[in-house]
């Protein structure tokens, strides 16, 4: 049997798999874009910041019109006038690599080289998510489960009261949901749900979540829809709903509550923290580079070029690495999270149930 030797003829499928294999680990990771409305960064354009165009609602008409006689002057109607907001945000790079020295057989990709790039892709990923989640962990408006005053006072799980209040306000400001109504399929076990908001917790908070009176396990209703990555369930009430994702990069504020007695998760003898956020479409925005993300919510196989893959190989740097012993593997993106209406997002602060 013939051995192929020459590197240069695998050059190309080999860079196409492992960056597209590199894209879906990172993507999986990504559960805060879920939604985004996307601006572009392109390359030459000039700039570091992302821009936005924001469309207010019209307001609704109630008057109606007057007939038109042949006195008319032009033009025969008043014309609306919409109100656009424009959202900037400057965008920053982030990224890390690692090196590797040719005693770790890399020439060709090998099997310890596909280990690498799926813990480069899930850092990158993780990176990405924690970055964006921060904006909107950081920057809606709170509201404190069971009524609290301020945070060092919380010593609640989140409620259906809390969550229904949330709902409701998205709803009275107009805020359009993501997901239409399903009225469920003829498979046996199966149910309908609610038109549905976006919502994203911590794996701690999804427990509390998940017995909550109006609660719908994802798998009653996964036969019907496109499920999103780490979707655990559907909550809804009064014609609306929010499908819930669970993160693990989901911020824990430690001991920042008060004193539950040990019935919530505590650090201190004070209860975790925790911000479950719900949002609706247009909410908040994300930086594509040179592509913007897609907004189909949960289609598979999303690419997510805001990363890029940059593998660099044995005797690439030149005078540096004369006798060709390094090559490098790593990452870069550019991001600029912004919300872009904070009317339609809410932050829930709540403790978690101590399992």
């Amino acid at each position: 049997m013939s051995t192929i030797t020459d590197t240069a003829i695998l050059t190309k499928p080999i860079n196409v798999m492992f960056m597209g294999r590199f894209l879906e680990v990172a993507e999986y990771q990504t559960h805060y874009f879920t939604g985004n409305a996307a601006a572009n960064l392109a390359r030459h354009g000039g700039t570091f910041t992302a821009f936005w165009r924001r469309h207010e609602h019209l307001t609704p008409t109630t008057t109606a019109l007057t007939e038109l006689n042949t006195t008319v002057s032009f033009p025969t109607r008043t014309a609306t006038t919409p109100t656009i907001t424009d959202v900037t945000k400057a965008v920053a790079k982030y990224g890390d690599h690692i090196v590797l020295n040719e005693e770790a057989d890399v020439v060709n990709f090998n099997g310890q080289t596909a280990e690498l790039m799926d813990r480069l892709a899930e850092q990158a990923g993780r990176s990405a998510n924690m970055i964006q989640r921060n904006e909107m962990e950081d920057n809606p408006t709170l509201v404190l489960a069971a009524g609290a005053a301020s945070d060092g006072v919380i010593t609640s799980a989140i409620t259906a009261a809390t969550l229904n209040s949330v709902i409701n306000t998205l709803d009275r400001n107009v805020s359009m949901t993501f997901m239409p109504l399903t009225t469920g399929s003829t498979s046996i076990g199966t149910v309908p749900i609610l038109r549905s908001f976006i919502g994203i917790c911590h794996p701690d908070v999804a427990y509390d979540i998940a017995g909550l009176t109006g609660f719908r396990s994802v798998e009653t209703y996964a036969g019907q829809v496109q499920v999103l990555p780490n979707e655990f369930g559907h909550y809804g009430r009064a014609g609306l709903g929010v499908r819930f994702m669970s993160s693990p990069d989901a911020s824990i504020d430690a001991g920042s509550g008060g004193n539950s007695s040990g019935t919530l998760r505590e650090t201190s003898s004070a209860a975790d923290l925790y911000t479950t956020v719900i949002y609706g479409r247009a909410a908040v925005g994300s930086v594509g580079f040179g592509t913007e993300f897609p907004t189909e919510i949960g289609r598979a196989n999303r690419s997510m070029r805001a990363i890029e893959v940059i593998n660099m190989g044995f005797g690439s740097a030149g005078a540096a690495d004369p006798l060709r012993e390094l090559s490098t593997m790593g990452w870069k993106l550019w991001s600029g999270p912004k919300i872009l209406n904070g009317t339609w997002i809410r932050g829930i602060r709540s403790g978690a149930t101590a399992l």
